[in-house]
C-alpha cells in the first residue's frame, strides 16, 4: 500500500511539474498525511526515522530559500513528503540518485542543446524514476540472496 501510495505521490506531482511547473502543495500534505495514517497502521518504521526522513526535506526547503528558489520548494515540500514514507537513508539514496540523473539531463541540455543556464527543469520526475530504480534495485538485491 505504502508503495502505491508513494509511486501516486510522484506520479501526480511529476505530471504537475512537467504541465505546470508547480506542485500543488494540498496533494503533497495529503499524501503525507496518509503516510503518517499507513505507519501508524502498519508500523513498518519508527516515529524518528520518519521524522528523520522528514528532516531530508526541510533541509532541502532551506536550501530552497538560500539559493533563491534555484530548487523549487514545491520539491522540498515533496521531499518532506517522500521522507515519511522512506525514512531518513531511503529517501537520502532517492533524492541522491534524483540529482545526480537532473545533473546528468542538465548538462546534456546545456552543451548538446545549447539552453542557457535559466533552463529550469522539472525534478519531479526525476524522483520518480529515481524511486522506481530504487525498487527495481532493492527488489533485485533481495531476489538474489
Amino acid at each position: 500500500m505504502e508503495v502505491i501510495s508513494l509511486i501516486s505521490l510522484l506520479g501526480i506531482c511529476s505530471l504537475e511539474d512537467i504541465w505546470k511547473r508547480q506542485i500543488h502543495l494540498i496533494i503533497i500534505g495529503l499524501f503525507g498525511i496518509l503516510g503518517v495514517i499507513l505507519h501508524l497502521y502498519y508500523g513498518k518504521q519508527s516515529a524518528l526515522d520518519m521524522c528523520a526522513g522528514v528532516f531530508v526535506g526541510v533541509v532541502l526547503y532551506l536550501v530552497s530559500i538560500g539559493s533563491g528558489e534555484k530548487i523549487g520548494k514545491g520539491d522540498a515540500f515533496l521531499v518532506t513528503s517522500t521522507g515519511v514514507y522512506l525514512g531518513f537513508w531511503n529517501n537520502i539514496t532517492i533524492l541522491w540518485m534524483a540529482s545526480i540523473m537532473a545533473a546528468i539531463v542538465g548538462m546534456v541540455a546545456y552543451f548538446v542543446f545549447h539552453k542557457g543556464k535559466q533552463f529550469r527543469l522539472p525534478f519531479a520526475p526525476f524522483l520518480l524514476v529515481a524511486y522506481l530504480l530504487f525498487l527495481l534495485f532493492t527488489a533485485w538485491e533481495g531476489g538474489g540472496t
